[in-house]
C-alpha cells in the first residue's frame, strides 16, 4: 500500500490520555470573560469534549432526541418517541416504548451493555417515566442509571 508524506506539516503528537471514550458536547454554552465591571467579552470555545461516562450519556441523549430521518448521512439514526405522545397511557404502550428503546440503543450505542429498560406510565402526570440501566464494559465500572420522562413536550432527562 502506498503512503503519502506531505512536508511542512507538523508531526502528530501522541498524548498519554487517561480516558477511553471522547465525544463532542452537543449543547453549546456561551462563556464570558469579564474584563471589568462594565464590559463582558465572549470567550471563544469552538469545541468542548466530554469523556468516558459523560461522552456515553451525551450519545444516549442524542439518540433519544434525534428522530429518524433528521441525520441526512444516517437516516435510520435516532429514536422516534414522538409517535407515542398522543396515545392513551397504558402498561402495554409502556412495554412498546421499552422495546423500541432497547432495540435502538443496542443498535446505535455499541459501547454499552443494556441491562434493563423500565418504562412506567404515570397516569396523574400524563407521562411515562423512563429508566435505563446500563454498564460500560470498556470502562470496567458498575452499572449506571439514566432517567427521564416522555410527556406532551417530548423526552426530557432528569
Amino acid at each position: 500500500m502506498a503512503s503519502i508524506k506531505i512536508s511542512g506539516l507538523p508531526e502528530p503528537r501522541v498524548q498519554n490520555n487517561a480516558f477511553t471514550y471522547a465525544d463532542l458536547r452537543l449543547d453549546l454554552q456561551k462563556k464570558y470573560l469579564i474584563k471589568d465591571n462594565f464590559k463582558q467579552i465572549p470567550e471563544i470555545n469552538d469545541l468542548i469534549l466530554d469523556y468516558d461516562l459523560n461522552a456515553i450519556k451525551n450519545s444516549i441523549r442524542n439518540i433519544f432526541n434525534t428522530v429518524p430521518g433528521e441525520k441526512i448521512l444516517n437516516p435510520t439514526f435516532g429514536l422516534n418517541l414522538k409517535q407515542f405522545l398522543f396515545d392513551p397511557l397504558s402498561e402495554l404502550r409502556a412495554m412498546d416504548i421499552a422495546g423500541t428503546i432497547r432495540s435502538k440503543l443496542t443498535l446505535f450505542e455499541p459501547r454499552i451493555t443494556l441491562l434493563n429498560v423500565n418504562v412506567y406510565p404515570m397516569y396523574d402526570n400524563l407521562e411515562y417515566n423512563i429508566e435505563i440501566i446500563f454498564s460500560i464494559p470498556g470502562l470496567n465500572t458498575p452499572s449506571f442509571t439514566m432517567s427521564g420522562a416522555l410527556n406532551s413536550i417530548g423526552y426530557t432527562n432528569y
